[in-house]
């Protein structure tokens, strides 16, 4: 499953420079006609007034985030790009894994001579690379139904295009079928770049992503470019308050106060809708399953108290929450425990190729509700497991662990109110849009606790059953 970023209504990848090279050898591999882009802050401008262009971003197998301004947007929208990959690194680079691998390229673009010229280079670097044809970029459009055939004959494995900024996008998503090429990719000036003709910005302009401002200086008739990327960061301020906006209007409106403590009154449908939109929007939300003893204790601790009302999913668990909403006139349209959301998450996760990561409960309970699950839902994507009694030096690595799993379901068993704490103090470190206190329902999962039988469920007494079970 691709693991994207919404930048202003374009998905881009969530990749490494190393991610996109596998992808891109993968999609060779398959053989079929795909289109790589790499789009920066001016080309989303554009995409957002030239549907066709949209359209042809959207429909991109894989999509690169070529700009700065991307990186800085997607931080913004607390949904961070791991690095930017421009075209001209990423052009070097899968150049050099082509040589290893014997696949077969083909140029086209730049003025006449630039394209060879860049072939030649290359050959240098790589002596062992198959650059099976180049043609330079100015063409007439009856020349097009000629250029494709020699790009068909020689049997090219990518295609490198060269046409600038937004034609060559067109032009590759216009032909792609009839091209039959497995990877195709608009390169811009590039081809100028390898040729020697224009000079790179320092590296130093690299890292700080200013490459774009050093290319101004060499070509300052390009100023009209400046405004798109001021209406780009525009665009990007005004979406994220739109965000914000919205976000503080999920939770507040509606929401049923309880003895101080917000219930959301939603139906399992609306639970599950909007943990999939955070998931795909990588939003933070931390659930939290509100039963009477747990606002009980929130009246008598008030850092409990502030935790819970920073949840931003508050569902109702417990009977006497139904109970409360009816005698307030804000009845709730069902309950939801806790244990039976966490199953829905498991479920969701196997369809939807989510990564689920695992932390808490007594040594070899994690690991053993993840074997019962994997065992269940064979698609099942569980990147990580912790017992929770590890000691408190070790809570760094841990974190660590899980940021590199880029999670996208964090279930935490530490018990009620450890569990809330640790997620409020920890999610936005370790990055992972879903987080949910599970109490002990992994040792309900392993058989270690038996759960109230169906018939005292439905009857609301669950929580009869378990006093009886622990009178303590």
């Amino acid at each position: 499953m691709r693991r994207v970023v919404d930048i202003l209504g374009v998905p881009v990848d969530r990749v490494t420079m190393r991610e996109a090279l596998d992808k891109a050898t993968s999609l060779i591999e398959k053989g079929f006609p795909c289109q790589v882009v790499t789009p920066n802050s001016i080309i989303i401008v554009k995409a957002r007034r030239d549907r066709q262009l949209l359209n042809c971003l959207k429909a991109a197998s894989l999509t690169l985030p070529d700009g700065a301004g991307l990186v800085w947007a997607s931080k913004l929208f607390k949904n961070p790009l791991p690095q930017r990959v421009t075209g001209i690194d990423f052009m070097l680079q899968l150049t050099k894994k082509a040589a290893d691998r014997g696949c077969r390229i083909y140029f086209l673009g730049g003025r006449a001579g630039v394209a060879e010229k860049a072939a030649e280079n290359l050959k240098k670097q790589h002596p062992d690379l198959k650059i099976v044809g180049c043609r330079h970029g100015y063409f007439r459009s009856q020349e097009t139904s000629e250029i494709i055939t020699a790009i068909k004959k020689s049997g090219a494995h990518i295609l490198f295009v060269g046409l600038g900024a937004v034609k060559q996008e067109l032009w590759i998503y216009e032909n792609l079928s009839e091209l039959g090429v497995p990877l195709c990719i608009g390169i811009g000036g590039s081809f100028d770049v390898v040729a020697g003709r224009l000079k790179r910005a320092p590296r130093v302009w690299q890292k700080m992503g200013l490459e774009w401002l050093y290319r101004f200086f060499q070509e300052p008739w390009r100023w009209p470019h400046l405004l798109s990327l001021l209406k780009f960061i525009y665009l990007s301020l005004s979406r994220k308050i739109f965000i914000e906006r919205r976000r503080h209007t999920e939770l507040s409106c509606d929401r049923i106060n309880i003895l101080g403590t917000p219930v959301d009154p939603l139906t399992r449908e609306q639970v599950i809708t909007r943990i999939i939109a955070s998931i795909s929007l990588r939003r933070k939300t931390f659930i939290v399953a509100i039963n009477p003893e747990k606002i009980m204790k929130a009246r008598q601790d008030r850092k409990l108290k502030a935790i819970l009302n920073q949840a931003q999913l508050c569902i109702a668990d417990g009977t006497g929450i139904l109970l409360a909403g009816k005698i307030l006139g804000r009845p709730i349209p069902t309950r939801i425990t806790g244990i039976d959301l966490m199953v829905s998450l498991v479920e969701l996760a196997a369809a939807k190729g989510y990564r689920l990561y695992i932390l808490g409960g007594k040594p070899g309970v994690a690991a053993e509700t993840a074997k019962i699950w994997q065992e269940e839902y064979s698609s099942l994507k569980i990147v990580g497991i912790q017992h929770g009694y590890y000691n408190k030096e070790d809570e760094t690595n841990i974190r660590e662990k899980i940021i590199a799993t880029r999670a996208d379901l964090l279930f935490v068993a530490l018990g009620s109110p450890s569990q809330e704490y640790w997620i409020v103090n920890n999610q936005d470190k370790v990055g992972v849009p879903i987080c949910m206190g599970v109490g002990g329902s992994l040792d309900v999962v392993t058989g270690r606790l038996l759960r109230a039988p169906r018939w005292l469920q439905s009857l609301g007494l669950e929580w009869a059953y378990r006093l009886a079970k622990e009178p303590w």
